[in-house]
């Protein structure tokens, strides 16, 4: 999971640079899988170092792109896929992690019908 300062909506696409451990971890676990991981609005509290708030409902993120830099940065390009909820926090240690339930949502009717309730 990563709690950020912003929302991630499907079909967005989010670039970010991680530099913390617990990121880096979470870069690494993403490559050996199926790279993908939870993206949260942070409540309460800031986007470096833990500390936080954060509300119950994000989305997935898919990687699609990355790159390392000399200083052991990762920079990573991702894409909102689908909606979760988080019923449950895990142990931040080594990186942050939850159980989350995936949010199945109402089509969307198309432009110009007005059949809609």
């Amino acid at each position: 999971m990563f709690p950020l300062s912003l929302t991630l909506l499907p079909g967005s696409v989010l670039p970010l640079k991680l530099y913390e451990a617990r990121y880096l971890q979470l870069y690494q676990n993403i490559v050996d899988g199926d790279r993908e991981f939870g993206v949260v609005l942070i409540e309460r509290g800031k986007d470096a170092g833990g500390d936080d708030a954060r509300f119950d409902t994000g989305s997935v993120a898919r990687m699609v792109g990355s790159g390392t830099h000399e200083n052991g940065s990762v920079s990573i390009v991702t894409v909102g896929t689908r909606r979760v909820r988080v019923p449950e926090w895990l142990d931040d240690s080594p990186s942050t992690s939850a159980r989350v339930e995936l949010l199945i949502d109402d089509p969307v009717n198309e432009i110009g019908d007005d059949s809609v309730e």
